[in-house]
């Protein structure tokens, strides 16, 4: 659960366009609402057990409704069985990592588009024919009795569970005909279009797989493991064959080299020179697979370090602009607080040549005027 709220916080609205971790949220839900239904049944059982014993002396019948505790207990079933679905799904989530696995799950995936688009055709149909029935038959056949009851009855007649005697005894010409027809169009054509969709997708993918190379299937890789710890704990006998002699030499050989033991058994299940003669084209295959593998390692540290350094120094000119910018704000507030003070003076200035003229202006008009 902490894994997931720290996946959520650092990807935020990314991380639900993976489907496994939309599931992981599902699952996770799932599991806090069965505990707390788990934690509020057993409060409630002890709250009636509390009620029941002991029972009252003065009362020769006592009632306790139990139908509250019933309720809880089967909302908490329901829940539990819901989760476990989820819980087992979500088991191919670890077990798709080659080619036999991810067939499914590429499959739907591949699909998933076009089946989306044609199921709205289907229930179109679907749905005509529920309503088509329970208007026709409602009144005469119970299975047709309501909207609700066809729907159910048209999805037997998928499965072939129908009663065509009861449809042709309501009417002799409706019934057959409505049997007929929706036999034809939803379980001869659209069903089967289902089909087609899932096996070209199916075709699709199988094909795609079957041009990339092999990966380590998960026999291999628990064999591989079992071998390695028979091994270890010396209770497999080694085979003195000159094949097996080739084998253990080079395993050596690539120990000194700085390979791990579980490298070296994964390069060894992955190109199958376990058992037979080492010719230098496969020494020299797994040599450089090793080395391509440990290059890469290498490659994404030093990437991740060249990451980390470039991020530090972004940061670095990024909180130096931003000093330089609140250091040029201040300087633009103190020029328009200057501005201003300048405007001000020259208007100042301006009133008080206004005033002198008009002064002298009419001070020459007095001596005139006498």
């Amino acid at each position: 659960m902490i894994q997931a709220v720290l996946e959520i916080v650092r990807l935020r609205l990314a991380y639900f366009a993976n489907f496994w971790n939309c599931f992981d949220i599902i699952n996770l839900i799932l599991y806090i609402a069965v505990i707390y239904l788990g934690i509020r049944l057993f409060l409630m059982t002890e709250q009636q057990l509390k009620q029941i014993v002991p029972v009252p002396t003065n009362r020769q019948f006592y009632y306790v409704n139990l139908h509250p505790l019933a309720n809880a207990h089967d909302t908490f079933t329901e829940a539990m069985a819901v989760m476990l679905i989820v819980a087992w799904i979500k088991t191919m989530k670890y077990i798709s990592f080659n080619k036999t696995m991810t067939q499914l799950t590429a499959t739907l995936e591949r699909s998933a588009k076009d089946i989306g688009g044609f199921s709205v055709m289907f229930f179109i149909f679907f749905l005509a024919y529920a309503q088509f029935g329970f208007l026709a038959f409602g009144t005469q056949i119970a299975e047709y009795s309501s909207l609700y009851n066809a729907v159910f009855a048209l999805l037997r007649t998928i499965l072939g569970d129908f009663d065509f005697n009861a449809l042709e005894s309501a009417d002799r010409i409706l019934g057959p005909l409505f049997f007929l027809t929706y036999v034809f169009f939803v379980f001869f054509i659209l069903l089967n279009m289902f089909l087609a969709i899932i096996n070209d997708s199916y075709t699709e993918v199988k094909s795609e797989l079957s041009r990339q190379p092999n990966d380590i299937e998960m026999i291999d890789i628990a064999a591989g493991y079992w071998q390695s710890l028979l091994r270890k704990l010396r209770l497999k006998k080694k085979d003195t064959t000159p094949e097996d002699n080739d084998c253990e030499r080079f395993r050596d050989a690539l120990l000194a080299e700085g390979f791990s033991e579980d490298e070296i058994a994964e390069a060894f299940i992955k190109y199958d020179i376990s058992g037979r003669k080492l010719e230098l084209d496969d020494m020299q295959m797994v040599e450089r697979a090793l080395f391509m593998q440990k290059g890469k390692v290498h490659e994404e540290l030093r990437k991740q370090e060249q990451t980390t350094r470039d991020t530090n120094i972004l940061n670095h000119r990024v909180s130096h602009l931003e000093e330089s910018l609140f250091r040029m704000c201040d300087r633009i507030e103190t020029i328009i607080s200057a501005v201003k003070r300048m405007d001000e003076a020259i208007t100042r200035t301006n009133r008080n040549d206004d005033i002198v003229r008009a002064e002298t202006a009419l001070r020459a008009r007095i001596p005139n005027s006498s």
